[in-house]
Order: structure tokens, then C-alpha cells, then sequence
């Protein structure tokens, strides 16, 4: 039996699956860890929010450089 994934793993994969194909097992792992983790709900609800956001506004993900993509994260810390 494999453990639970861990917070840090479910949102990584939550991003990941956005863009990439993943496992049916990864799948499941990333459901039964949303079944849990309410903290990691909320992030796939704020995560869908800005896309949606970011969607609207036309900016798309894929337009940011690695560095743009650091000096925002840093203005969200």
C-alpha cells in the first residue's frame, strides 16, 4: 500500500495536470488526497480562479518568461 500524497506533491500534480497527461493512479492519488485535505481543496479552487482571471483578461501562462514567472511569485509571497 502506497501512502498518501503529500500537500506539496497534490498541487504540484494539480498544476502538472493542467498541461501534461497523467496516470489514472496519479489521478486517483490527487482525488483521494482532496477527499482529506480541505487546505489543499482551497488551493484547486484558488488555483482555477486565476486561471479563469488570467484567462479573461487574455494572459496566457505560457507567455511568461522563467523570470517574470519568479517576480510574480515573489509579489505573492
Amino acid at each position: 500500500m502506497t501512502n498518501m500524497l503529500k500537500c506539496i506533491e497534490a498541487t504540484m500534480e494539480l498544476e502538472r495536470m493542467k498541461f501534461e497527461k497523467t496516470s489514472l493512479f496519479r489521478k486517483m492519488s490527487v482525488k483521494f488526497h482532496l477527499m482529506m485535505c480541505n487546505a489543499c481543496t482551497n488551493y484547486q479552487k484558488d488555483s482555477a480562479a486565476i486561471d479563469k482571471l488570467l484567462k479573461e483578461k487574455g494572459i496566457s501562462k505560457h507567455s511568461y518568461t522563467q523570470e517574470e514567472l519568479s517576480e510574480l511569485i515573489n509579489e505573492l509571497k
